[in-house]
């Protein structure tokens, strides 16, 4: 087998196509090599760019019914081998901004514990704004809730969303029930327990 070192590869004259193989072969790059495809590319993507885990600290009550309650006081999550790639997501009072854009999978994973027996749902959704101003309904997930106390219950609400402007493009996560006082969003800071996960699945 032959060995071609070279820097650079250029057409012989002008521009255009670069062809590398043909038909049949096998392009290899070897186990520690990088391929670099940051710049434009056409028919190679570079997968999922950005994947984060965010978590919500401590306990937080609903004290208004039918109606939407924003959640805050998240943090993003590292321990207990917790993996995430790259760092795109910031929060602020429940509000989640992007330092890229992107389309993004987001998956709100919500955990609720009963304080009363007057609750018959509980639910968790997200909205969406594209003007960094009006936010509207993307997702959400509702659960009927046992007629019992200390009773818990969960849903899962996702919203596949295009961030095409970084400044314009924010998301929230909201939860409601069908009485006040009924129920109390929990959690943790040292496990998952309310906790979303933000993916970067490819280009706006």
């Amino acid at each position: 087998m032959s060995t071609l070192k070279v820097d650079t590869i250029l057409k012989r004259t002008g521009t255009g196509t670069i062809t590398v193989g043909q038909s049949g072969d096998t392009i290899s790059v070897p186990t520690g090599a990088t391929l670099n495809i940051s710049g434009s590319t056409s028919g190679i993507t570079q997968g999922i760019t950005n994947a984060e885990q965010w978590g919500l600290d401590s306990d937080q009550a609903i004290s208004s019914a039918n109606s939407d309650t924003l959640i805050t006081g998240w943090s993003r999550r590292t321990n207990n081998g917790i993996g995430n790639i790259g760092t795109i997501l910031s929060e602020s009072s429940g509000t989640f901004s992007f330092s890229a854009t992107g389309i993004y999978l987001c998956t709100y994973y919500a955990y609720f514990v009963r304080t009363n027996h007057l609750i018959q749902y509980a639910g968790s959704k997200w909205k969406f704004t594209i003007n960094n101003s009006a936010y509207n309904d993307v997702g959400q997930q509702f659960t009927n809730m046992q007629d019992s106390s200390s009773v818990y219950g969960g849903t899962v609400s996702q919203a596949l969303v295009d961030i095409s402007d970084t400044t314009n493009c924010k998301i929230r996560p909201y939860v409601q029930c069908s009485d006040a006082s009924a129920i109390t969003v929990e959690g943790n800071n040292s496990k998952p327990v309310n906790y979303i996960n933000f993916v970067r699945i490819g280009d706006t």
